[in-house]
């Protein structure tokens, strides 16, 4: 009548595998328990674990990597933030990773970003029938 409760994990490493979702396309998996939304309005998940709370990839790369340095950032190479593959995570410093976001243009002010910005404002401007700036 009642479903079998599954028993608490007894790791954190069992717990990241019990609430991910693998994705076939991009090898992430994908956090779906809690989240939070983030500055810039991005999603994170957080982990809860014996009473601590602290960031899903965090914690997964804590529990398949090891210790995170005092000062570091866990960066998502695969840049999707409910991603917590510890083989997608790597260790770097704020810097690195403001570096990482500008070079692939998730940086509002990087040249990729500013050129994709341009290019759909100009499409957008032209497909309403407007005739440049003073239209």
């Amino acid at each position: 009548m009642f479903a079998k409760l599954k028993p608490r994990p007894r790791t954190v490493a069992e717990l990241i595998e019990r609430t991910s979702i693998p994705e076939p396309n991009s090898g992430c998996w994908i956090w779906v328990a809690g989240v939070w939304r983030g500055r810039r309005g991005l999603l994170y998940g957080y982990a809860s674990f014996q009473g601590r709370t602290r960031l899903a990839h965090r914690a997964s790369y804590e529990a398949f990597k090891g210790p995170i340095p005092d000062g570091l950032c866990v960066c998502h190479a695969c840049d999707n933030t409910l991603c917590v593959n510890p083989d997608h995570l790597w260790l770097g410093t704020q810097r690195d990773n403001m570096r990482d976001m500008t070079r692939k243009g998730r940086h509002p002010n990087s040249p990729a970003a500013i050129a994709l910005t341009d290019t759909t404002n100009h499409t957008n401007t032209r497909a309403n029938g407007a005739r440049g700036m003073g239209a």
